[in-house]
C-alpha cells in the first residue's frame, strides 16, 4: 500500500494549521478537493485520522501514527530534492536559536538540512535572544533566530509575530485570589534576565501594580515546563512554540494582565565566508517558520 505524498502533505497542513478552512487557504484548494483527499487517506489508511468534533482539529490514535509517518516522508522528499538541486553547496556555518525553537521545532528542520545539503558543517548554540542578537552583532554568528529586544534590529531577513500567552495551573491564580492581603505575590516561572518573555511578563504585571516574585528560573524550556505543570507559578510564552503538554494550562483569568506579542527576527549575516550556504540554510528557515508555525 502507497500513501500519496498529495495526501500526507494535505493531512499534515490540516492538523498543522488546525481546521480546514486554514488549510485550505495555505493549500490553495477549495474544501471540497481538502476533504477528499483526506477521506481517501483515511481509506488507504484503514481508519478515522482526524476528531473533527474538537477545535482545533485533533488526530485519532491512528492518525498521529500517519501524521509521523507524513512529516518522515515529506522530509525525506524535501530533502532527496534539495540535495539534486544544491549537490554542491558545502561550507560552515554559526547558528543560534532561543532556546523553545531549540527545544520543540528547529532540530528537526537542522537535521533535515544537515541531511539534504552534507558538505555543509553547522554549529549550533541556544542562548537567550538578548545575547544570541548580541554575538550576531560582534560577527561571531552567521544565522540567528531572536526574539525582538529592547534595541531592535538591523534589517532582518525576516520577522514573525506571536503573541505571549499566560500559562500555569489555575491554582496558582486561585491562591493569589484567596489571600487575604492585597500584595500577596504572584509566584513567576521564567527564563533568564535578557530574556523578551520575561521582559515583557515583568513589565505587564509592574505597569499594573501586581505584586510578584521570581519562584524558578532556568534557561531550559522542560525545566521552566516541569516547574509550570507541578504548581511552582505561573509563565508567559510564546503561542506558536508551546509544548504540547502546556497548551492545556493556557490561563485567560481577569486578574493578569494582557500581554504585548513578540516580534521574532531571522538575522542573516551579509558577509560570509559561504555565503551559497548561508542563503540556501536562511531560505529554509523561512519556508519552515512560514508552513509549519506562522500559517494564518
Amino acid at each position: 500500500m502507497l500513501l500519496p505524498l498529495d495526501l500526507l502533505h494535505s493531512f499534515l497542513t490540516v492538523i498543522t494549521v488546525g481546521s480546514m478552512s486554514r488549510a485550505c487557504r495555505s493549500l490553495g484548494r477549495t474544501q471540497a478537493a481538502v476533504s477528499l483527499q483526506i477521506q481517501r487517506l483515511e481509506d488507504l489508511s484503514g481508519g478515522k485520522l482526524i476528531e473533527r468534533r474538537t477545535r482545533p482539529l485533533q488526530t485519532t490514535p491512528r492518525g498521529e501514527l500517519v501524521l509521523q509517518h507524513a512529516r518522515d516522508m515529506l522530509e525525506m522528499n524535501a530533502a532527496f530534492v534539495a540535495r539534486l538541486k544544491d549537490d554542491e553547496v558545502s561550507g560552515s556555518l554559526r547558528v543560534g536559536i532561543p532556546n523553545d525553537f531549540a527545544t520543540r521545532f528547529l532540530p528537526r528542520v537542522l537535521a533535515a538540512f544537515v541531511r539534504s545539503h552534507p558538505g555543509i558543517s553547522l554549529e549550533v548554540e541556544s542562548d537567550i535572544s538578548d545575547r544570541l542578537s548580541a554575538r550576531f552583532s560582534d560577527g561571531e554568528l552567521d544565522l540567528v533566530l531572536a526574539i525582538r529586544g529592547q534595541h531592535g534590529w538591523d534589517r532582518p531577513s525576516r520577522v514573525w509575530h506571536d503573541p505571549l500567552v499566560w500559562i500555569g495551573q489555575r491554582a496558582a491564580i486561585a491562591k493569589k485570589a484567596r489571600s487575604h492581603r492585597p500584595q500577596s505575590p504572584l509566584s513567576l516561572v521564567t527564563y533568564p534576565e535578557g530574556c523578551g518573555y520575561r521582559r515583557r511578563m515583568l513589565t505587564a504585571l509592574e505597569r499594573n501594580e501586581i505584586a510578584h516574585r521570581i519562584a524558578y528560573t532556568s534557561l531550559d524550556l522542560s525545566g521552566l515546563s516541569v516547574a509550570v505543570e507541578n504548581g511552582l507559578g505561573i509563565t508567559a510564552l510564546a503561542q506558536h512554540t508551546l509544548p504540547t503538554p502546556l497548551k492545556s494550562l493556557i490561563l485567560t483569568d481577569s486578574l493578569l494582565p494582557p500581554l504585548e506579542q513578540v516580534e521574532i527576527g531571522l538575522l542573516c549575516k551579509e558577509e560570509s565566508l559561504s555565503p551559497r550556504a548561508l542563503n540556501t540554510l536562511r531560505d529554509s528557515f523561512i519556508e519552515a517558520l512560514d508552513s509549519r508555525l506562522f500559517q494564518t
